[in-house]
């Protein structure tokens, strides 16, 4: 679980943080001030948390299963960063579509699906595995 744990909160206070200066900057937006720019990432920040929770909570029941059945850890991270790739598309397809046929959807679904694929590679998946009711 602290695996995932640590994938999902990256994935949450991390990609705001790189999503939104590098859409100002495609929308050639005039950067937004401090007072201004905080609020747009706490919102994008909770609402980042509600919307990839059912992912995650289904990421850990693989994951769980995975251990059970005593996949490679390397293994285990590729199953991990593929279904959190599908999981992250399927999740902002059903928020809004129209987000695959825009540079700022497309360049925000780049970024989640970035930050999912380096954190699930960066951590160690030691202490899930150790910690695991199966393990």
């Amino acid at each position: 679980m602290k695996y995932l744990s640590k994938i999902w909160l990256m994935t949450i206070f991390v990609t705001p943080i790189i999503y939104w200066p590098i859409n100002i900057y495609i929308n050639d937006d005039s950067f937004l001030n401090l007072t201004e720019y905080l609020p747009v990432l706490f919102a994008t920040i909770f609402g980042s948390l509600i919307l990839s929770l059912p992912t995650f909570i289904f990421l850990n029941l693989i994951l769980e299963k995975m251990i059970s059945l005593k996949y490679s850890h390397s293994k285990i991270k590729l199953i991990i960063s593929l279904v959190g790739l599908f999981g992250v598309q399927l999740t902002l397809f059903i928020l809004d579509s129209s987000l695959f046929s825009s540079i700022s959807g497309l360049t925000l679904l780049m970024v989640y699906s970035l930050m999912i694929v380096v954190s699930s590679i960066a951590f160690n998946i030691e202490s899930s595995i150790k910690n695991s009711t199966y393990g």
